[in-house]
């Protein structure tokens, strides 16, 4: 008797999956899933929003059926989160990794930490097997869902029938994971003869009533990040060819507003000091955005909030709506030619963005562009002139950045024909096209980070325009000059307010120097000096003891805005502060 009962139970044991077996082996109830990825840095914008929102739906799922009774375990999930500020090895991740000994691991993979993880996914199958461990490796994120069928060439196979990625998950995860971990922790489960393309699992679009959040939960905590990365949609209504939603479905999803009402008085309860909003077109339903704007002004009014929109989008109430909340807008420039833009099915009117940018002025929202050089059909002189467009219309900031081949978009499909040059590997950086050089992508490439320096994080805004109109140069060769004064001295990589505006005024100093501008030198460097404290002041309530020459309230009335004329005006010194006074 003793024999069969031995018998039936190995019988059992042979036809249970690896993973089942194990369990019983080992008695467990209970086994650990982790949900691991890396960050490009440690900030609100870089908050590891997909992991989590995975490890909640997990939750979700599994806690539910354990009410129902339908589990015959327990999962415990956990959300493991490294930085690329730190310079983590593999050995390191996958240590980290195997401390919960887990037998599920879901890696999600960006563009900055696919070789990385795929590293330490190497160590963790190892540690497996000589552990006699048979778990699985889930891997999604962008970099699968822009081709999850190279995850399966030569490099990725272990042997004939295990793969480094057990399953890869393309598109949203929060139904797919769950779902997944149900079938391959099933005592019938086999998954050593599963083919390629069964291994590959295709999430649907997340049924946001029932999702998670994991703000709510408590998987995340905004306190650890220094502010929350706040999603209010997916998808995207429009097909730009460089963006990853090139070729989705065309339907944005939004998210239901009584779960965005419970998370802003859960970023209200933590005092959440910034907060950046994930919905590349916020405003593409004007009177959804005046509502959570309401809302904001209403329960989260000493939170910052950062904003992306589209300009055909903007009305005259959005924009005064935008100006009555602590909040900056970034929108989409990428271009200031139609013609460059229509090569990646951007339509875009020169006039009509202007006229809706004027609205913001006019309104005082604080907003900034972005810009892309290397983009097909451009050129050095083009991206120099959307540099002079884009700063004509007194943006508080500029991102500049090389154009991204990235897999799964419409121009990685068509980039050959464009006759585009780039990195295969992460991050798919452009280094030639016909009409952008090499060498001129450098220059393109010096004079951003110029701008970003100078303009930027020096502030620059409030005084720029007028302060190098008297150069008679157009702002992209000011960029470019300063890009060469950088090169003779040394700058910090990460320079204060205060380094950049020495800078900024050993630069201008030069500049109208050079010009024979002297007589003008008080009152640009006043105009640098008072504008930078009072940005100071605005971002941080930083007190700066300034020594000026002009009147504050002189340097700040519109006619200031005019160096010859101001200075012309005050030949008689009425404007000017007694030599002793200094104004805090």
């Amino acid at each position: 008797m003793t024999i069969f009962v031995i018998l039936l139970i190995l019988t059992a044991l042979i036809q249970l999956a690896p993973s089942a077996k194990i369990m019983l082996k080992l008695g467990m109830k209970q086994i650990s899933a982790v949900v691991c990825t890396i960050l490009a840095e440690t900030s609100p914008q870089a908050l590891p929003l997909g992991a989590a929102c995975v490890v909640s739906a997990i939750k979700n799922r599994f806690l539910l059926q354990n009410i129902q009774k339908n589990n015959p375990f327990e999962l415990r999930t956990s959300l493991c989160v490294l930085s690329m500020e730190k310079k983590p090895e593999a050995h390191e991740i996958a240590r980290k990794i195997l401390e919960t000994k887990p037998l599920a691991v879901c890696l999600s993979l960006f563009v900055w930490n696919r070789p990385l993880l795929e590293k330490a996914a190497h160590l963790i199958k190892k540690q497996w097997k000589n552990d006699g461990i048979e778990g699985f490796i889930i891997c999604g994120g962008p970099e699968v869902t822009a081709d999850p069928a190279s995850f399966f060439t030569e490099e990725y196979i272990l042997s004939e029938s295990e793969y480094l990625f057990d399953f890869l998950v393309s598109g949203t995860g929060e139904k797919a994971v769950p779902d997944l971990l149900e079938k391959v922790f099933s005592p019938a489960f086999n998954h050593h003869n599963l083919t390629m393309d069964k291994r590959i699992v295709y999430g649907g679009e997340t049924d946001h009533d029932v999702s998670a959040s994991p703000y709510l939960d408590h998987t995340l905590d905004p306190d650890e990040y220094g502010g929350a990365l706040w999603e209010l949609a997916r998808g995207c209504p429009f097909k730009c060819s460089y963006c990853y939603e090139s070729k989705g479905s065309k339907k944005v999803v939004y998210f239901p507003m009584e779960r965005i009402r419970q998370e802003i008085e859960f970023f209200a309860e933590k005092k959440v000091s910034q907060i950046f909003v994930l919905d590349p077109t916020y405003n593409a339903d004007v009177n959804r955005a005046l509502t959570i704007i309401s809302l904001i002004k209403e329960k989260l009014s000493g939170s910052f909030f950062h904003f992306e929109c589209r300009a055909e989008f903007i009305t005259t109430q959005l924009a005064k709506a935008f100006a009555s909340i602590p909040c900056s807008l970034q929108i989409g420039l990428q271009s200031s030619n139609e013609k460059v833009l229509a090569l990646v099915n951007r339509p875009f009117n020169t006039k009509e963005f202007k006229r809706k940018i004027a609205l913001l002025n006019e309104s005082g929202a604080v907003f900034g562009f972005d810009l892309i050089y290397g983009l097909p059909g451009d050129t050095l002189a083009g991206f120099m002139e959307s540099i002079n467009s884009a700063v004509s219309l007194y943006p508080n900031h500029l991102e500049l950045f090389r154009l991204s081949v990235l897999p799964g978009t419409d121009l990685h499909d068509r980039a050959q024909d464009l006759g585009l040059v780039y990195d295969v590997k992460p991050p798919y950086l452009v280094h030639s096209t016909p009409s952008f050089s090499e060498q001129d992508l450098l220059k393109a490439e010096k004079t951003a980070q110029a701008c970003n320096v100078f303009y930027s994080q020096g502030r620059a805004v409030s005084w720029f325009v007028p302060v190098v109109k008297l150069l008679r140069i157009n702002y992209s060769k000011f960029f470019e000059k300063f890009s060469q004064f950088m090169e003779f001295i040394t700058v910090s990589s990460c320079p204060s307010s205060a380094d950049i505006e020495n800078l900024q005024k050993d630069f201008i100093t030069a500049q109208y120097t050079e010009k024979k501008l002297q007589q003008y030198l008080p009152w640009a460097q006043d105009m640098i000096s008072l504008y930078s404290a009072l940005a100071r002041y605005e971002a941080d309530r930083s007190d700066t003891l300034l020594h000026l020459r002009y009147k504050p309230e002189a340097l700040m009335d519109v006619f200031a805005l005019d160096g010859i004329s101001f200075c012309k005006m005050n030949k008689q010194g009425k404007y000017n502060v007694p030599a002793s006074k200094l104004i805090l």
